[in-house]
């Protein structure tokens, strides 16, 4: 990861490296550093970013030879770029370059698997990204200073003291086609008991329909409404006996007389899990980080209402498969509310400003400031692709 802030650059990394489930350092040093202030932050094969770090690093010290000064933070990231993007078939690496230079000051530039090139003023990669997006889009703001920098489908449900409240985003997708804007994801089961659905519409709404029905006959038979946990049981076990055919997601929350307000969590497989929130969806993986962050028990209607929203949108930012409206229903024993919340209203709207992406190849890059020779291809007359000698 890294971050700019008013006047420098923040720069960090775990330090774990593995070999397939095999830890085999606990204690790598991921933060290499290619000149006096710029480094890159390395994510992907161990062996591949090393081995551009070692040819990027070698070229740069040339470059500060021949031209007598530091090279730009730009120049730095074209190069990393040209590299991945040449050799994109052959590895498995993701590169942050952030520093500064006289020029620009401080800058950040992401590299993703790809050999893309992403100016921005946070960047975050590697295998544990997916989790932090939505934290990080909410924790993030411009002009940061140096000690803020260094602290630096979905489907969700709620408790709060009195209640639940479930939430999910609209977007039913056929691969990459949007087949309905505006689904409604929550399904009423009984009066005060909804279940939220991802994966296969298809599947997810037939569950819903037999659990549904079932409980209609419970609560003749028994003379009283069913509980959150009959409820959670059944989806689960219709979930575990159909695990191979089924691709459905669900999430229950209630309220009834003998527990009061519960979420259970039913993830594709078709395990149980009782919990005091609970996310589920293509869009939940970018929000593990915000939820995790800013959840805390024994919250009021209000912030649960809030903190739904918000977490639900974070989500719709960065999942294609998410998107539309927002659906909410506030569950207490006596009441059901359901609010609507259109697409113009949805916070975090304006939080993430597209950036402009492009592939630069090397030579056009470095023209902005240097231009190579007459007829040279390569940057100031050596190639790019080789080992240093």
């Amino acid at each position: 990861m890294a971050v700019q802030f008013d006047g420098g650059v923040v720069v960090g990394a775990d330090s774990r490296t593995t070999t397939g489930s095999y830890i085999a350092n606990r204690v790598t040093d991921k933060l290499t550093q290619i000149h006096d202030t710029i480094f890159c932050c390395r994510s992907g094969s161990a062996a591949d970013t090393q081995a551009l770090a070692d040819i990027v690093h070698y070229h740069m010290q040339l470059y500060a030879v021949q031209h007598g000064e530091k090279p730009p933070v730009k120049v730095v990231a074209s190069l990393f770029q040209e590299l991945c993007y040449q050799n994109k078939d052959a590895l498995m690496a993701g590169i942050i370059v952030a520093g500064c230079d006289k020029v620009n000051g401080p800058s950040v530039y992401n590299i993703p698997l790809g050999g893309s090139l992403h100016k921005e003023e946070f960047a975050i990669g590697g295998s544990g990204s997916a989790y932090i997006y939505g934290f990080c889009d909410d924790y993030f703001k411009p002009n940061m200073t140096r000690d803020e920098c260094v602290e630096f489908t979905t489907i969700m449900a709620v408790q709060f003291d009195g209640g639940v409240v479930v939430g999910a985003d609209s977007r039913t997708t056929t691969g990459s086609y949007i087949a309905n804007r505006v689904t409604d994801k929550l399904t009423q089961i009984h009066d005060t008991i909804f279940c939220c659905r991802s994966g296969s519409a298809a599947d997810t709404q037939a569950l819903a329909d037999i659990v549904h029905y079932h409980m209609q006959l419970y609560a003749v038979q028994h003379g009283e409404k069913p509980p959150v946990k009959v409820v959670a049981s059944l989806f689960q076990e219709l979930c575990y006996q159909n695990k191979d055919a089924l691709m459905a997601g669900i999430i229950v929350a209630g309220c009834d007389k003998v527990n009061g307000p519960s979420v259970y969590n039913i993830p594709l497989g078709g395990s149980l899990h009782k919990e005091e929130f609970a996310i589920g969806g293509s869009g939940s993986a970018y929000i593990y980080g915000f939820c995790d962050d800013y959840f805390k028990p024994n919250m009021t209607r209000d912030e649960c209402v809030e903190f739904v929203k918000k977490a639900v949108s974070l989500a719709m930012l960065r999942d294609g498969s998410s998107g539309g409206v927002i659906r909410l229903a506030v569950i207490t024993p006596d009441s059901v509310e359901r609010i609507f919340v259109p697409g113009n209203e949805l916070p975090n709207t304006n939080k993430v400003e597209p950036t402009a992406t492009m592939a630069v190849f090397f030579f056009q890059a470095f023209g902005c400031d240097h231009q190579p020779p007459d007829g040279d291809q390569t940057c100031f007359g050596y190639g790019l692709t080789g080992p240093p000698p």
